[in-house]
């Protein structure tokens, strides 16, 4: 009899609480002053390795204090939230565990967001003055790319340009691929070098375009031994528009600009965001946030960090000020951190009740802009779009 009553849904219930009542992540409890600041802060971290030292060099200055707490599971660590006199949790999670075991307090922020631009560029992007400066330190630094599938130059590309700038940039949050295993990755693809014109032996930059299905992706960047004064001197931004030139006269109408890291003001994820990169689905591991108390070190780390999140299937941003934001500050934030893909901007304040009036969002911004107090965020239930 029981036969004749089981639901497939009940079913997939079941295997959802079997999988998260088992998923473990280890967590640590980190102190130190948060970057920018003096202000001690403390949170709890659970992680995998990568993500672990990513999220130590976002939040804090060096040194900082680690205290091992075990291999807790998720939905543990769900409950636990911000205890052990820590004003924020940290976990890695997927967004399928977040669904499961969110209870309205916690952000969901994606390790990676996808995007994508149209080609050509349009006009009133190549008209900007941010590219129009990229194209004269581009003819100033008499830069071109040479396009090459030869081995050995695929050789040099991941051992002296690409591992470099990676280990170099990112430490032990590098993610890293082995050579046999990135080889393996690029069956139709090119490898885009990059040289000045008065040297044209040698190549100070490059990255692979992998042609896919639905449309060519930009992937794993490289600089010759990490030199960041040829970073400064605009390689990457060189070859990021001498590519989509090329790929635009080549009859390309899109290309995928790869995977960057979710805050708003890291600089890849800036640089592609003047080109007006639309975020992508499809990255659904990421790291649930979770705020406690509004500390001074919680504000300032807020501050720091504005992010992208997402709820309902939709990409969101929260971004954090001090002040009640003016109309032309609310305009400012929508210019620069504003891009396609984005559902809402939720802009909070930190303002006393006191110095807070009613805040009227512009006409031209209203249905994408939002402007809320921060006490919201430690009242237990977001309200997000």
């Amino acid at each position: 009899m029981k036969e004749l009553f089981s639901s497939p849904w009940g079913d997939l219930r079941e295997t959802f609480r079997r999988r998260f009542r088992s998923a473990r992540m280890p967590l640590s409890r980190l102190t130190g002053t948060v970057n920018s600041s003096e202000e001690p802060l403390a949170i709890l971290c659970g992680a995998t390795k990568a993500n672990h030292a990513y999220l130590s060099e976002v939040c804090f200055n060096e040194p900082l204090t680690e205290t091992n707490l075990g291999c807790p599971r998720l939905r543990d660590i769900f409950k636990r939230g911000a205890a052990d006199d820590c004003a924020l949790t940290i976990v890695e999670t997927k967004l399928e565990q977040f669904a499961w075991l969110n209870d309205g307090s916690w952000f969901f922020i994606p390790a990676w967001v996808g995007g994508e631009v149209s080609l050509p560029l349009p006009e009133k992007i190549s008209r900007t003055e941010t590219v129009k400066a990229d194209w004269r330190r581009i003819a100033r630094e008499g830069f071109e790319i040479e396009v090459t599938r030869d081995e050995e130059r695929f050789k040099d590309f991941y051992y002296h340009l690409h591992l470099p700038l990676i280990t170099q940039n990112f430490g032990a949050s590098a993610l890293i691929e082995t050579y046999d295993k990135k080889r393996a990755q690029c069956k139709n693809f090119d490898l885009i070098l990059l040289r000045r014109k008065s040297r044209p032996e040698h190549f100070v930059a490059g990255f692979l375009v992998v042609y896919e299905l639905d449309a060519p992706r930009i992937w794993s960047a490289g600089v010759r031994d990490g030199n960041p004064a040829e970073v400064r001197a605009g390689a990457l931004a060189a070859l990021y528009h001498l590519s989509l030139a090329r790929l635009a006269q080549n009859g390309f109408t899109r290309v995928s600009l790869g995977k960057s890291r979710p805050f708003l003001r890291d600089g890849v994820l800036k640089f592609k965001r003047k080109l007006e990169q639309r975020l992508t689905p499809g990255y659904t591991r990421g790291w649930a946030l979770k705020i406690q108390s509004l500390t001074p070190a919680v504000k300032q780390f807020l501050r720091n960090n504005p992010f992208i999140f997402q709820s309902g299937g939709k990409f969101n941003t929260a971004i954090f000020s001090d002040t009640v934001p003016t109309v032309e500050q609310m305009i400012r934030l929508a210019s620069d951190y504003g891009q396609p893909g984005l559902e809402k901007m939720l802009v909070y304040h930190f303002a006393s009740p006191a110095n807070s009036a009613p805040v009227a969002v512009p006409p031209e911004l209203a249905a994408r802009m939002v402007v809320r107090r921060a006490e919201e965020l430690v009242s237990g239930q977001l309200h997000l779009p």
